[in-house]
């Protein structure tokens, strides 16, 4: 292990340590809070390879950021953007950066209830769903799905929902999943 990444766990584990607390608070139910995550890893198959495993250090520093919204009120949700900085021990040409974004909003009224989700991912990570020996899968990961609730009455509702995936890989002749 290289000096720099001993300290790196120490930053990471310090960091682990400290309580969130709203950075903004734009109004009384709404606040923004910056975020961040630091996890160190072994991985002892990168590749998920049968005969040529390759073993690795990596460490993930997820600066961000994420509003709240609508608290104790009928419709809230939450608003996340963040950055996964990928730093790779032994092989710093694996390193990467890979943006993601969420968002979550649910609606309770008296007779409706509506809830979306959203999130947009970068991926880069070997995966059994591409079997591309000795590399890293690059892609981009969509995900979306919205549920809605009308009540007739106290035994009586309807209800209707959908989902929506897709992925799109970066490599050439790798099909994208929809």
């Amino acid at each position: 292990m290289k000096p720099w990444s001993k300290t790196l766990c120490l930053v990471i584990a310090a960091g682990a340590c400290h309580p969130a607390f709203a950075l903004i608070q734009t109004a009384p139910d709404s606040e923004i809070f910056i975020t961040g995550v630091g996890t160190a890893q072994v991985n002892d198959n990168l590749f998920l390879s049968r005969n040529n495993r390759k073993t690795d250090t990596v460490f993930d520093l997820e600066p961000g950021a994420e509003w709240d919204f609508g608290k104790n009120s009928v419709n809230t949700g939450k608003l996340s953007v963040g950055d996964d900085f990928q730093i790779f021990d032994r092989d710093s040409g694996l390193n990467t950066n890979l943006p993601m974004a969420s968002l979550t909003d649910a609606y309770d009224g008296e007779k409706t209830k509506l809830n979306l989700n959203a999130n947009y991912q970068k991926l880069d990570q070997a995966t059994r769903d591409a079997r591309l020996v000795g590399t890293l899968v690059k892609r981009d990961w969509y995900h979306a799905d919205a549920t809605g609730e009308f009540a007739f009455s106290d035994k009586t509702s309807f209800s209707l929902g959908g989902i929506y995936d897709d992925t799109q890989y970066h490599q050439a002749g790798l099909e994208d999943w929809r």
